[in-house]
């Protein structure tokens, strides 16, 4: 299925919401626009401001429009960062968001659903996608569901009261 996207960003994503769809993990999007010379810039200054490791999730920059003036030719690029369950939990995702609401940047983070999204790549085969859609669905269903949190224990009994009579 992903054979046939040429682009190595997309490539990436379309693997994160592959795998999140096998695997019945949620994924969620976190937009932005950011001011950059380039999509890498955008992407990486994403990352920094948001104060997460470049190595999560796939991060997608596309041109919002662009200003030139006698300053350097500045763009606006509208970014969007998908992440999986298995990456990143909500308190991460909330740090992040509240990391970039710091510097100014308004975001935004929704849930997608990994099949949906999937059919949005360009590359992405809609017949291939039908069938790697049952298969996943099949798939998740195999999965066994998250343990539930460990139970909050009771505090430790108070130490015995100290023998005044000896």
């Amino acid at each position: 299925m992903l054979s046939g996207i040429k682009n190595e960003k997309m490539k990436k994503k379309a693997k994160l919401l592959a795998d999140a769809a096998t695997t019945g993990k949620k994924v969620r999007k976190m937009s932005a626009k950011l001011t950059a010379p380039n999509e890498d810039t955008a992407c990486s200054d994403y990352y920094a401001k948001a104060g997460l490791s470049s190595s999560l999730g796939a991060c997608i920059a596309t041109v919002a429009s662009r200003r030139r003036g006698r300053a350097l030719a500045a763009t606006t690029y509208d970014v969007s960062v998908f992440f999986s369950d298995a990456e990143v939990d909500d308190s991460t995702l909330t740090a992040a968001t509240n990391a970039l609401k710091a510097e100014g940047i308004s975001v935004e983070v929704n849930d997608v659903d990994p099949i949906v999204e999937l059919g949005t790549i360009e590359g992405v085969d809609s017949s291939t996608l039908e069938t790697f859609k049952a298969q996943a669905t099949a798939a998740a269903a195999t999965m066994p569901p998250s343990p539930p949190p460990p139970p909050v224990s009771s505090p430790p009994p108070p130490p015995p009261p100290p023998d005044l009579i000896k």
